[in-house]
């Protein structure tokens, strides 16, 4: 299972990827109705991954660098990356399986040049890359 890491913000979701024999069998976002405090969204997300899902053999999620760029015409300010810091270690914390950290560039390195950006797919992406450099250490 790949999640992309959100705290369910008024724009993004967390994305999920599920596979199986490094098949993609279903995609989605995780639903979390924002508006609320962030410890409260975050709650939601914990409780949705349980009760939603069944535990994956492998959890794969983004390995978000501690800082990202600031300043005029930066994508993330830090406040947007403690909340995906923290999204992360409640996807981490979900379920007693391996977890795989993948970085931004690592997974965006492989994108197709038709990639349409979303939380989804992006989630797709992270599932892949890992299936990709998994099959490149056995190789």
């Amino acid at each position: 299972m790949a999640i992309d890491p959100s705290s369910g913000s008024a724009n993004s979701q967390p994305g999920y990827a599920l596979f199986k024999s490094g098949q993609l069998e279903d995609s989605g976002l995780v639903r979390i109705r924002s508006g609320d405090e962030v410890h409260n969204r975050l709650y939601r997300l914990s409780h949705s991954l349980r009760e939603d899902f069944e535990q994956p053999d492998l959890l794969v999620t983004e390995n978000i660098p501690p800082f990202m760029g600031e300043g005029p015409g930066a994508a993330f300010a830090t406040r947007n990356v403690i909340s995906l810091h923290q999204s992360v270690g409640v996807i981490m914390s979900i379920w007693d399986v391996p977890v795989l950290l993948v970085s931004p560039r690592s997974w965006r390195s492989l994108v197709p040049d038709n990639y349409h950006k979303s939380d989804e797919n992006d989630a797709i992406m992270l599932g892949w890359t890992a299936i990709h450099k998994a099959l490149l250490a056995i190789a």
